[in-house]
Parts: structure tokens; C-alpha cells; sequence
């Protein structure tokens, strides 16, 4: 994500070398917008996919804990579920609204959560093998 934020930034910034190859003062003006401008959109991005991967995050945390450890905590289920629910409404809603304009924070959102629940699935499977071989050997 970052490398391609990085490669974005260092070629819009520059292409006003070519534009005004003469003009230093032009070149410098341009160079200040464009960079101005795509660090703020570079922002509002990182942002926008940081906020998608943290409700999603949330909600899964939250539905872990209400199937596996509600009793445990003393967690009143309809606040849970509420939660959930609310959670739910809001990254629906983001995501359709990212969407529409920018589709792209979507996807590269979307596959970085996949990633890591993918990573922690293997983690898991691979620290549930050695537990189990550890405690069959005792």
C-alpha cells in the first residue's frame, strides 16, 4: 500500500520537470500543487482503508466473543448484538459510499483484511498442530 502511495507521489511530482523544463518558478509552483494535493488524497486514503479494516476487525472480535466467551465475561448478549448490528450499518453504509467514489480504496481494503485473516487462520492451524503434537507426546 505503501509503495504504491510512494510510486504515485514521486511520479506526479515529477512530471512538472518536463512540463516547465525552463521556468524553475513554474516548476516549483507546480511541483508544491501537485504534491499539496496528493498527499492529502494519499491521507484521506490510508484513512478510509484503515477505518474499513477496523470495523471489520470489530465486528469479528465482536462475534467471537459473543459465540465463545459471553459466559465467561458476563457480556449481556443484546448489547453484543447491538453492537454487531450498528457496526455492520456503518461499514455497510462506508463502503458503499467509498464505492461510488472510489472503488479502489474497496478492493485494496478488502484484501488486505483477507490477508490477515488468512495469516491468522495459518498462525493458528500451525500453533493448534504444535500444541497437539506436545501434548500427545506427554
Amino acid at each position: 500500500m505503501f509503495l504504491l502511495l510512494k510510486t504515485l507521489l514521486t511520479d506526479i511530482a515529477i512530471s512538472p520537470l518536463f512540463a516547465y523544463p525552463g521556468n524553475h518558478r513554474a516548476t516549483e509552483a507546480a511541483m508544491t500543487f501537485f504534491l499539496e494535493r496528493n498527499v492529502v488524497r494519499a491521507i484521506v486514503i490510508s484513512i478510509a482503508v484503515c477505518a474499513i479494516i477496523y470495523l471489520g476487525m470489530d465486528i469479528a472480535v465482536k462475534r467471537e466473543v459473543f459465540r465463545h466467551l459471553r459466559q465467561e465475561l458476563e457480556a449481556k448478549a443484546p448489547i453484543l448484538l447491538a453492537a454487531i448490528i450498528l457496526d455492520v450499518v456503518v461499514l455497510t453504509t462506508f463502503l458503499v459510499v467509498k464505492a461510488r467514489s472510489d472503488i479502489l480504496v474497496v478492493i485494496v481494503a478488502l484484501l488486505a483484511m483477507l490477508l490477515v485473516f488468512a495469516g491468522e487462520r495459518l498462525f493458528l492451524r500451525q500453533y493448534s498442530n504444535k500444541s497437539a503434537a506436545l501434548h500427545s507426546s506427554q
